[in-house]
């Protein structure tokens, strides 16, 4: 499924040639295919009363796909649009797709250049990275403390894993013990 933008130019919708045969080889030098698209459902494909594109001119990527591109006559109406492509020895392409009015494609697909976007949130600076005593119960606190484990000092003596907090001093113990090749760990605490 694809979505085209209303009255605009230059949109261009991807299409795979497949070999007839197998289904999955893809097709490569198609030129000229015969290319058809329905508006709004008001060409039905298996009559073969799809039309020509009003653009539709068709460009080769590389292994097998391709695009077709539209106008603004081929995108003018509102709703579902349907496109078939056929050419000797290949499968055909079907597939269809919505015609969406500017603003909704708009505050889908694009952003305003007046519209500020951050990849970051403000205040993560501010969330406390004290290492919970004992077994976390709060998701901040569950992150802390693999982070600890991960990146601070751990030790392990013949009973516990110890964690070590920024200052050096430990920060949570767990208890462990080897009975039989299998290890048991125990809360930390």
């Amino acid at each position: 499924m694809f979505y085209l933008r209303q009255e605009t130019v230059n949109q261009k919708i991807t299409v795979k040639m497949v070999d007839s045969l197998d289904g999955f080889t893809p097709e490569i030098g198609i030129t000229s295919p015969t290319i058809r698209i329905s508006k709004n459902d008001g060409n039905n494909p298996s009559e073969g009363s799809f039309i020509p594109p009003s653009d539709g001119t068709w460009e080769e990527l590389e292994f097998g796909w391709y695009t077709v591109q539209l106008d603004i006559t081929d995108t003018n109406e509102l709703g579902k649009i349907g496109i078939h492509v056929e050419k000797a020895g290949s499968r055909n392409f079907d597939s269809y797709g919505y015609i969406l009015s500017t603003n909704i494609y708009d505050s889908w697909f694009t952003i305003a250049s007046n519209q500020e976007v951050k990849l970051a949130s403000d205040g993560l600076d501010n969330i406390s990275v004290t290492e919970p005593s004992g077994k976390a119960s709060t998701f901040r606190e569950m992150v802390v403390q693999l982070f600890m484990r991960f990146f601070n000092k751990v030790d392990k003596t013949p009973t516990q894993i110890r964690v070590y907090d920024n200052t050096g001093s430990i920060s949570t113990t767990q208890s462990h013990s080897t009975t039989s090749g299998a290890t048991t760990v125990g809360d930390s605490s």
